[in-house]
């Protein structure tokens, strides 16, 4: 129960006992009402002690996250407790680590991701070929991210390219039916360094509600804008784009083996 919930049953709890008070001072004796008085104090100021506890327990809880070790540990921590009633939104400028990789495609088949990877393919090579890899069997020599392209074609995933890096990486989980969210971002030290210096965690419903449409009304319109540019033959087209397909509603590109029905 949300702490404006208990607020709202102590006041018609408050003015109960008030009316209460009211009709009995006319009959009961001084002392009666003196002990009366007193009871209700106890009452009130319980009642305020609980709220105030309520809401410390409720608050934002951020916490500064001194290294990259740390900002990866969190986020396997957040995949790791992820459901079906969880999705989750990713931006990486770079290719993930590998522990944090193994994490992830385990849940890829049962939970729902948006995933986008931005980078310039001409300055990135490394991350150009993890897009390449993930979405092309012929590159991922040992099926590694063979859930990632069934979880597209179950469209449970969504994976989009933006090109060219941003000095923010996040990731978000959200649970809409528990009205539950947490959120992770790092920063590089420079927009060429491949690690993550320093971080925040924030573990509150409505800030990753936020996050959540910065990621989804900006960053991923801007991914979207990105696939209708490429289908215009006048511009330099993208070196990972143009290699794949992608849905008719440039939500998502599509893995080189699945063709869109």
């Amino acid at each position: 129960m949300k702490a404006h919930v208990i607020e709202k049953i102590l006041n018609w709890l408050f003015l109960l006992i008030g009316i209460l008070l009211t009709g009995s001072a006319g009959v009961l004796s001084y002392g009666q009402f003196s002990f009366l008085l007193l009871f209700i104090i106890i009452i009130l100021g319980i009642s305020f002690l609980i709220i105030a506890v309520w809401r410390i327990i409720g608050a934002v809880r951020i916490k500064y996250t001194p290294s990259e070790g740390e900002n990866w540990k969190i986020g396997m921590e957040m995949i790791e407790k992820m459901n079906s009633d969880w999705r989750g939104y990713d931006i990486s400028s770079y290719k993930n680590r590998k522990d944090f990789e193994d994490v992830f495609l385990e849940k890829a088949t049962s939970c729902r991701f948006n995933r986008i990877i931005a980078c310039d393919p001409k300055k990135d090579v490394s991350t150009k070929d993890w897009i390449e890899t993930i979405l092309d069997p012929a590159k991922d020599t040992d099926n590694r991210y063979k859930n990632f392209r069934r979880a597209i074609k179950d469209d449970k995933m969504k994976i989009l390219h933006l090109p060219h890096q941003v000095y923010a990486d996040f990731f978000i989980i959200e649970n809409e039916k528990r009205h539950k969210g947490e959120v992770i971002f790092g920063f590089p030290k420079t927009l060429a360094d491949h690690t993550y210096q320093a971080g925040m965690y924030i573990k509150k419903n409505e800030i990753a509600v936020d996050f959540n449409k910065f990621f989804t009304d900006t960053i991923f319109k801007l991914c979207e804008q990105h696939l209708r540019d490429e289908e215009n033959k006048d511009v330099d087209r993208c070196e990972i784009c143009k290699k794949f397909d992608h849905k008719r509603d440039f939500t998502s590109l599509l893995p080189k083996e699945e063709k869109e029905k």
